[in-house]
């Protein structure tokens, strides 16, 4: 988390990664940090830690084209299969 605005929720997202765990306890001035950078939505808060989902994150699986479009594929556990 650099501190720059959306840009650390769109390179995590566009590694297909949903979601941020900050186990407890945890440092003040970084949660405030994340909660205000943009991109991190708080899903949870409990005495476990905290719980952001990234804005826009890609798929786990994803398609990308010759113009740079991202396509997501249907997933599971093991496999992606999608007709396209």
């Amino acid at each position: 988390v650099n501190g720059v605005g959306g840009s650390t929720s769109q390179v995590l997202g566009f590694y297909g990664i949903k979601y941020v765990y900050m186990k407890n306890p945890a440092d003040a001035g970084l949660t405030r940090t994340i909660d205000g950078i943009g991109g991190f939505t708080r899903s949870s808060a409990t005495n476990s830690g905290i719980i952001w989902q990234i804005v826009g994150s890609n798929s786990r699986v994803s398609l990308t084209d010759a113009t740079g479009a991202i396509t997501g594929l249907n997933s599971s556990n093991i496999g992606a299969t999608d007709e396209l």
